[in-house]
């Protein structure tokens, strides 16, 4: 029968296996054997996208971490898991969130690197989208000069760029319009639940993207270099 100890130890082998992978993403707390508790928590970087989601069953709460123990159940070392949420300094609970899989609160592994696996799992859940309410409208893209479906920006009725360039544009740090340099909103929404979109001539706007992406959305830009770059897409603002 396994005695408190070697669930400590344990613990503490998952501690340094998962520390060794995931220090960018996770803050961990700290762990002493000496406090003989086989369990330990970890927290999402506060840019993580996860801290973002609303569960359905409390959206008053947000999901900051996890909760990690390290369990003998006949005989046998499993690993269960749990979202939490910090209330208060030093003061956790629990989060049931079952579109994340954690409608009973816990999941159930048998590996160290299961666990491993349902961490990153959880850290790249999301996918980073534009509003999902733009208005959508028919024409010509400023950014890829392909007739397609446009979005209309919140920053002017005028600024309208297509699905394809636009979500280009969100996957960067400084999504910013590229008419005005207004920040556009960003949202974030469950992979699953974003549909793969067929995107027509993708090949023929491909190297004009690439282009915009890597030079126009710099803060670097100059002011006159952003006017011969309007004037060569004779775009009206």
């Amino acid at each position: 029968m396994k005695q408190i100890f070697d669930l400590v130890l344990e613990a503490a082998d998952l501690y340094s296996f998962l520390l060794n992978v995931l220090m960018d993403v996770y803050k961990f707390s700290d762990f002493d054997i000496a406090d003989e508790e086989p369990f330990f928590a970890i927290e999402f970087a506060q840019n993580s996208c996860i801290r973002q989601y609303v569960c359905a069953e409390d959206p008053s709460m947000k999901i900051d971490g996890m909760n990690i123990n390290v369990v003998a159940e006949k005989d046998v070392i499993t690993y269960k898991t749990s979202l939490t949420t910090n209330i208060a300094p030093n003061y956790k609970v629990t989060i049931r969130c079952s579109s994340l899989g954690y409608k009973d609160g816990c999941k159930v592994f048998t590996s160290k690197q299961d666990v491993l696996d349902e961490c990153l799992r959880v850290e790249n859940i999301f996918v980073k989208s534009a509003p999902t309410d733009l208005v959508k409208t028919k024409g010509e893209c400023c950014i890829c000069n392909i007739e397609t479906t446009l979005l209309e920006w919140p920053c002017h009725h005028s600024h309208t760029i297509c699905e394809q360039c636009t979500n280009k544009i969100v996957k960067q740090t400084n999504c910013v319009c590229p008419l005005c340099r207004s920040v556009l909103p960003t949202t974030f929404l469950l992979k699953e639940d974003v549909a793969e979109k067929v995107v027509l001539d993708e090949d023929e706007c491909q190297d004009y993207d690439d282009y915009y992406i890597d030079y126009y959305c710099q803060d670097s830009c100059l002011d006159d270099e952003e006017d011969f770059f309007r004037k060569q897409l004779k775009l009206k603002i």
